[in-house]
């Protein structure tokens, strides 16, 4: 476990064009007692469907503008609902990074992704394999950012209201947060094929199941009807039966 506490406002830069899905709100930087800095990014969910898997492409630089370095960021599996939300896994970022720009490469939602600035919907493939991540953004080689101190207290996410509320008196015994997630090296791994067979075999989840009870019940019901109906019969025919052998 190791403790974090709020610094300051992260300076951001948003660089998606399509911001109708997703928007980037604000930041913020975390540190340890090593010095060693942490970004939490606000974001907000524009769609009803929740996120389940989120990957960023973004830059770092520093007090004077120069660029430090590239960063990627990616949650394959997460949950965030509708509103506003702060990635729960820290970005780690060098100790001399003051500003971010930062581009939201991909989104997954439950039945449309959100890839190269636009919504797009599953294909048969996209509800069988594992998430993986798309290819990273292409920066240029000359960015127009230009850092620019953030003036204006903003509101903070939860992270930053819990370290705030946090007496010195208090500090041995507050809650600690996890320790943060080594940002995973992207590594190119072979795109596996998925043959026609293996698609037509996949689970499709309960819409199937439903569609089948559908039509099983009037089936059975059918069923049920046509052994009553021959069960009286039978009755009818053995006691007509019985009144002749009386006669």
């Amino acid at each position: 476990m190791k403790e974090i506490k709020f610094l300051k406002d992260l300076p951001l830069k948003f660089l998606n064009q399509n911001k109708s899905c997703i928007d980037l709100l604000g930041g913020d930087i975390y540190f340890d007692k090593d010095g060693n800095r942490y970004a939490f990014l606000t974001f907000k969910n524009l769609r009803k469907s929740p996120i389940f898997s989120l990957q960023l492409s973004f830059r770092e630089y520093s007090l004077e503008g120069k660029l430090i370095k590239d960063g990627e960021f990616f949650l394959p599996y997460m949950y965030a609902p509708t509103g506003e939300f702060v990635n729960e896994v820290p970005i780690e970022i060098d100790q001399q990074t003051e500003a971010l720009e930062v581009y939201i490469v991909k989104v997954v939602y439950d039945k449309q992704k959100f890839v190269n600035d636009r919504l797009v919907g599953f294909t048969k493939v996209d509800y069988i394999e594992k998430p993986s991540m798309a290819p990273a953004k292409k920066w240029e080689y000359k960015s127009n950012f230009e850092f620019v101190e953030s003036s204006a207290p903003k509101e903070a996410p939860v992270q930053q209201q819990k370290a705030e509320e946090v007496n010195p008196a208090e500090a041995a015994a507050a809650p600690t947060l996890e320790a943060e997630k080594p940002v995973e090296e992207k590594v190119e791994q072979p795109q596996e094929v998925v043959s026609e067979e293996q698609i037509n075999s996949a689970a499709r989840g309960t819409f199937k199941k439903k569609n089948l009870l559908r039509y099983l019940f009037p089936m059975i019901a059918v069923v049920v009807v046509i052994i009553a109906v021959v069960f009286v019969s039978l009755i009818l025919i053995k006691q007509g039966a019985d009144s002749l052998n009386g006669f």
